[in-house]
């Protein structure tokens, strides 16, 4: 006989165990983790379900005790295992449990929470002893059955008798992984407090992302520039396949202050604008036929969804923070169809650099969407990468190429050679200052409408030159378009303020202590038609076309269903319709409000 009990392992442990209920044809079987320091225990199921610690259905497999302050916690180990500790346990002898030679332990125990009186077998390896098995762990003795009978009370009179088998296989003691304790991946959990608010999310960012969709083997990219407050969203993509716009890469410029879409081909300049379609991923409907600009948390996908905080996860090599919520509104249109969307933002000790400033902490780094569809299953993973909290330059948006030399303007002045040195350290900051300057003059322009600034250092002075664009050259579809200055007024309003000793440069750099105005030459203004390569752009039939965009990717339900984010931006412009575009003569004279 034995000198003492076996000794349970430490405070944490993982094994897989199979328990067999002899009253009925149950077997389950499932991997369990036990980790007493961190008040956690797990056992894996196949679906989700959340419930109060205390009353949870399964807390009689792990136990609940009360601490001196009164919140619950799981029990020690020899607790959980209802084994040693202050329970009287009787030494029976060696026995064989599954071809293995074992010692047997009994203890006759009654649970007040359950009313339940039983007697409990445990059967551990035995400890020293030549012949028989040891574990392939470097441990001397683990459990390998335990064996439960008993009586449970549920109401006077009535009882009802129980008898359990656990069965422990792959037991390992030792330290367990926090991976252990969350759900896996593509699991949302209804109900499950949130213990961490989603990240907040600025105004205007840019990004690179990489969209891979599994079940097609294939991969995309897409290239996004946002600013909310200048109501205006760029995004370069591949187009479909049989695209009325050609194959080579196009940048899509969207104008929310007018409503009008500007689409150009890369390679060949050539452009097409129409009205923002509201199947358009950064477009919300506001009403039959008009649209408006989505917000940061719209975009992203945060609004009309529960999201969940599920712990840490490695993606990339970087640890992520991950937040999953279950839509019920994706696809839109579509009944019946659950959606999971799991986001991956870096953890705050994460740093990004893109090539200046101190870096961007707590980026999207994953998006990754799954679900089913008439069967089928879709499932989207956007990898992003450069993704830059700053607001993105003004010409990034260039719309330059939709403006013939019928309705667009060359402008050139002169500003005294004193401020060489100045503009020399801060070109590109001295094209953001002209561009304000600009606006200044003309009553708010839009920035759109400056394009092609060019900047001549002199040994006398510096010439500056841009291009005036004209006013929209299709009317959009926002509920209340800007009123746009024409190009004729915008032109005179610049050489009057230039003339009068009012167009002034206003700079300000971290090498000046005081803001310096930089004013223009009186008289040295001069503009004319800009001659550039004509190339004809389109604009679509009235409204919005039928199969807009359709999303065959996840079923043809979505060809005319409002889409959020660039999930729906990749279903259709891979697979999507026409936009039915008709010619747009060069020559036609552009309306001006």
């Amino acid at each position: 006989m034995p000198n003492s009990l076996p000794v349970n392992p430490l405070s944490e442990f993982e094994s897989s165990v199979t328990i067999v209920n002899k009253n009925f044809t149950t077997d389950p079987h499932f991997p369990e983790w036990y980790d007493n320091p961190g008040n956690r225990d797990p056992e894996v199921p196949t679906r989700c379900d959340v419930q109060a610690l205390a009353s949870s259905d399964n807390k009689d497999l792990f136990g609940i005790t009360k601490t001196a302050n009164g919140t619950d916690r799981i029990y020690s180990v020899n607790g959980a295992l209802h084994f040693g500790g202050k329970i009287p346990t009787n030494y029976l002898g060696r026995v064989t449990v599954r071809g293995i030679t074992v010692e047997e332990w009994e203890s006759c125990q009654y649970w007040s929470d359950m009313d339940a009186t039983m007697k409990v077998k445990w059967y551990f390896t035995v400890l020293t002893a030549k012949n028989v098995w040891h574990p392939a762990i470097n441990v001397n003795q683990i459990p390998v059955r335990c064996d439960v009978q008993g009586v449970r009370w549920v109401g006077p009179g009535a009882s009802y008798h129980f008898h359990h088998v656990y069965e422990f296989t792959d037991y390992r003691p030792g330290d367990v992984s926090d991976t252990d304790f969350e759900i896996p991946p593509g699991t949302f959990c209804p109900h499950r407090k949130n213990t961490k608010k989603l990240p907040t999310l600025r105004k205007a960012f840019s990004f690179s992302s990489e969209i891979v969709m599994p079940e097609t083997k294939s991969i995309t990219f897409l290239k996004e520039y946002y600013d909310f407050g200048s109501d205006v969203v760029r995004y370069d993509y591949v187009p479909p396949v049989n695209s009325p716009y050609g194959t080579n890469i196009l940048y899509e410029v969207h104008d929310y202050s007018t409503g009008v879409a500007y689409i150009t081909d890369s390679v060949l300049g050539n452009c097409s604008v129409r009205p923002i379609q509201a199947t358009s991923f950064d477009a919300k409907a506001v009403g039959p036929n008009t649209v408006r600009i989505r917000t940061s948390r719209e975009f992203f996908n945060f609004q009309n969804a529960d999201y969940h905080y599920v712990g840490v996860r490695t993606v990339r090599g970087l640890k992520c923070d991950v937040w999953v919520a279950r839509r019920t509104d994706w696809p839109p249109g579509v009944a019946g169809v659950n959606s999971t969307f799991e986001w991956y933002f870096a953890t705050p000790h994460v740093t990004e650099y893109i090539g200046y400033g101190s870096g961007e902490t707590r980026v999207p780094i994953m998006l990754e969407v799954t679900g089913i569809l008439s069967g089928q299953k879709f499932h989207y993973i956007f990898n992003y990468y450069d993704f830059d909290n700053e607001t993105p330059l003004s010409w990034n948006f260039d719309i330059s190429p939709c403006y013939n030399y019928t309705n667009s303007k060359t402008i050139q002045f002169a500003l005294s050679g004193h401020y060489r040195d100045l503009i020399i350290i801060n070109k590109e900051m001295f094209k953001s200052w002209l561009l304000m300057a600009i606006r200044d003059a003309t009553n708010q322009i839009s920035a759109l409408r400056v394009s092609n600034i060019q900047v001549d250092i002199g040994n006398a002075d510096i010439i500056v030159s841009f291009r005036l664009l004209g006013v929209a050259p299709i009317r959009g579809d926002v509920t209340s378009p800007v009123k746009q200055l024409s190009l004729a007024d915008a032109v005179d309003f610049i050489t009057a303020a230039i003339n009068s000793k009012k167009f002034g440069i206003k700079v300000v750099t971290p090498t000046v202590l005081r803001e310096k105005v930089f004013l223009a030459k009186p008289f040295s203004v001069k503009s004319w038609d800009t001659v550039i390569q004509e190339n004809a752009f389109t604009e679509p039939a009235a409204g919005y076309g039928d199969g807009v965009m359709a999303g065959a990717a996840i079923g043809i339900f979505l060809g005319a269903f409002i889409l959020g984010f660039a999930v729906l931006f990749l279903v259709y412009k891979r697979f999507g319709g026409s936009f039915k575009p008709k010619k747009f003569d060069d020559l036609q004279p552009v309306l001006e409000s």
